[in-house]
């Protein structure tokens, strides 16, 4: 899944702060009940149901509040997240390396 994940995310026109901020903001926010539950989702999420939840949140008039996240100060501490924004970072490198060429 890492190797899926950082390909897909290195093609993305986001930068490293705003994958981190997209990851902390909306996807953190959505998927974060499931991480207390013994028999959650483990998979993977319904991309369609995903980007319902995501669209709703952040279409709420309550956005504003939402974010002052605590949590979000902490993303960049993830070891998930460390691993996947190390391999974005490097697989864009390689590839800006390589049209250089």
């Amino acid at each position: 899944m890492l190797p899926h994940r950082i390909e897909t995310l290195a093609k993305s026109p986001y930068t490293l702060d705003e994958l981190e901020a997209i990851l902390a903001d909306e996807v953190y926010r959505v998927c974060r009940s499931n991480l207390a539950q013994v028999a959650g989702e483990w998979v993977g999420f319904d991309v369609e149901w995903l980007e319902e939840r995501i669209c709703r949140r952040t279409s709420s008039p309550f956005r504003m509040f939402r974010r002052f996240n605590a949590r979000r100060s902490a993303a960049h501490s993830w070891p998930e997240w460390e691993a996947t924004k190390s391999g974005v970072a490097e697989l864009r490198s390689t590839r800006a390396n390589h049209n250089d060429s």
